[in-house]
């Protein structure tokens, strides 16, 4: 039987690092930010064009996609972390794009500049928080394994 110390030593791997804490909020926030450009476009702004129509919605569900994977992440899941990655790394592109096409517009948004800044910077974040994310998934999951 395991006594209280060897089992703070045990747990101690399975500890968030601050790495992935650090990516998944900055991808949290990424998120909330993109999704608040979403939604100020679909109150703002109306498209006539059916290409241009589907954005508000598309930035909206993409944000809060991105919250719900940062969240996981912050707890250090693996699986939330790659997803996150992927998504992250969508979202910065397509807000990227978003900004640029809709400034040659002349349409300025600073919550989409603002996105823009920390979309790119969670992107950044959150490969780097991969493998510890990975490393303390499967101390978890050893651990666990220890107790069944």
């Amino acid at each position: 039987m395991l006594t209280t110390p060897a089992l703070d030593d045990a747990a101690a791997p399975s500890t968030p690092p601050r790495i992935a804490t650090l990516g998944g909020l900055a991808l949290l926030f990424a998120g909330l930010m993109v999704a608040a450009a979403g939604a100020q476009l679909w109150v703002f702004v109306s498209f006539h064009s059916p290409l241009l129509s589907p954005i508000p919605y598309l930035l909206m569900g993409v944000g809060i996609m991105a919250m719900v994977l940062g969240g996981f992440t912050t707890k250090a899941r693996f699986w939330a972390a790659l997803a996150g990655t992927v998504v992250g790394l969508c979202m910065a592109a397509g807000i990227l794009m978003w900004t640029l096409y809709s400034m040659l517009g002349g349409l300025l948004s600073g919550v989409a500049v603002l996105a823009s800044a920390v979309a790119v910077t969670s992107a950044v974040l959150m490969p780097l928080a991969l493998w510890p994310v990975l490393r303390v998934d499967r101390a978890r999951r050893a651990l666990y394994a220890g107790v069944a």
